[in-house]
């Protein structure tokens, strides 16, 4: 199943401490267009809004590094594939681990999920066979309401 997802949310600032587990931002609205999945439908729970971000490391070499991960807290979304009723949820020690592609001024390009599971609940355990993934190459990190890409910086 493929699904345009669009999240809004803000860094708390465009410097970032390298505190492992601080509270970096909030994802504060997410979307899935009704409609425009291919083989199924999502549906974000928004009750659940906000979703927390936090720092969990870096890739490559200070000053210049390639990728930010954070993690992502309190994601849920229900999903039906082909019938089939799933709910994605993360928990407390079970987030959503998220790779942010940087360019060398820290413009961020990408965002990925990494390889990693959450929990999943649906019927009859048929649903824990389903990873969710994001296509990078379709992936933007913009400012709201501009083509003005989000630029970070680590200290």
């Amino acid at each position: 199943m493929r699904c345009p997802v669009t999240l809004e949310g803000s860094f708390h600032s465009a410097t970032i401490r390298k505190t492992r587990g601080a509270l970096i931002g909030h994802v504060t609205r997410a979307s899935i267009p009704s409609g425009h999945c291919t083989n199924g439908n999502a549906t974000v729970l928004i009750e659940t809004l906000p979703w927390h971000l936090t720092y969990e490391g870096f890739e490559g070499a200070l000053p210049t590094i390639s990728r930010l991960l954070f993690l992502l807290t309190g994601l849920s979304v229900q999903t039906n594939l082909g019938g089939l009723n799933c709910l994605w949820q993360t928990e407390v020690n079970q987030n959503l681990t998220l790779y942010a592609s940087l360019t060398a001024s820290g413009t961020i390009t990408t965002i990925e999920i990494a390889a990693n599971s959450f929990p999943v609940s649906g019927e009859m355990g048929f649903c824990s066979f389903f990873r969710i993934g994001v296509l990078p190459s379709i992936s933007r990190v913009t400012q709201l309401g501009s083509a003005t890409f989000v630029s970070v910086r680590l200290i």
